[in-house]
């Protein structure tokens, strides 16, 4: 068993979006993992059949979703994408595949700050047409403000590095953030923190600048992900998707252009062109 766990850290593993469903909707959930995740693995648990995306897919009030799982390189092979990196090639998946669908993400761990710095990213690039169509973000167990074992670690891998407690990245997303987002609800979001995580402490995952509805949730940082259809964090997830993406015909949280402007000061240093 643990020379099969070590074969696969070193595996390499292909940057791209992994279809779960695609009944041609145009509205897609996407999950992203997070450090030493798998598009796959994390969201399923050794006992559980199905896993969490199989059940969005298999749930009778969702079945207007495309559901796909981004996977990313994130294990111990040599070749590895830095933190801004991948929100880079998830940008590109996404225009390349799902160019016309709304998107909601789920993410866990550091995949939610992958999310962020590729809604970053595009808003900076003037890409309101990309930002008006993501209709919410889940986030579970996200380590908003970096973990302790970032700092124990930061050596061995370059996304590890980005993680450390009050990294130089991390404190860069969460200025944008708060510049671009805070106080104005213009993205929907949920937290779920796991109560048990000893990964993440609970003041990295529940974080004052995150404008959303707040969970704690009796599991731990992996077990979060690996849930039944009868668990809290399914419940709430599906409660969410209906609440904001399966509900909403005309989006009121469009950003206009005269207000991107206005998100940016005169020494912001940015092309509006």
């Amino acid at each position: 068993m643990f020379n099969m766990r070590l074969k696969w850290c070193f595996q390499k593993q292909k940057v791209q979006l992994k279809t779960i469903i695609n009944c041609n909707m145009n509205k897609a959930v996407i999950f992203v993992h997070g450090l030493f995740g798998d598009p796959y693995r994390t969201w399923k648990g050794l006992s559980n059949e199905v896993s969490l995306p199989e059940m969005i897919r298999d749930d009778p009030a969702l079945y207007e979703l495309d559901v796909y799982s981004f996977g990313y390189k994130s294990n111990l092979h040599w070749l590895q994408y830095d933190f801004f990196d991948v929100a880079s090639i998830l940008h590109s998946e996404i225009d390349a595949r799902l160019a016309n669908h709304d998107i909601f993400f789920i993410t866990h761990s550091m995949g939610g700050l992958i999310v962020q710095q590729y809604i970053v990213d595009q808003l900076e690039k003037g890409n309101l047409h990309i930002i008006n169509r993501i209709k919410g973000i889940a986030y579970l167990s996200v380590p908003f403000e970096g973990s302790i074992y970032g700092n124990m670690f930061a050596k061995l891998h370059k996304q590890v590095n980005t993680l450390k407690a009050f990294s130089k990245d991390l404190a860069d997303l969460k200025q944008k953030w708060i510049r671009y987002f805070y106080p104005n609800q213009h993205i929907p979001q949920l937290l779920l923190y796991g109560a048990k995580d000893q990964i993440v402490s609970r003041y990295s995952a529940k974080p004052t600048h995150i404008n959303g509805t707040i969970y704690d949730v009796d599991e731990d940082h992996l077990s979060i992900t690996r849930v039944d259809s009868n668990s809290t964090v399914y419940l709430h997830l599906r409660q969410f998707l209906i609440d904001h993406f399966m509900k909403v015909s005309e989006p009121t949280n469009k950003i206009k252009w005269d207000q991107y402007q206005k998100m940016f000061s005169e020494d912001a240093n940015i092309n509006l062109i």
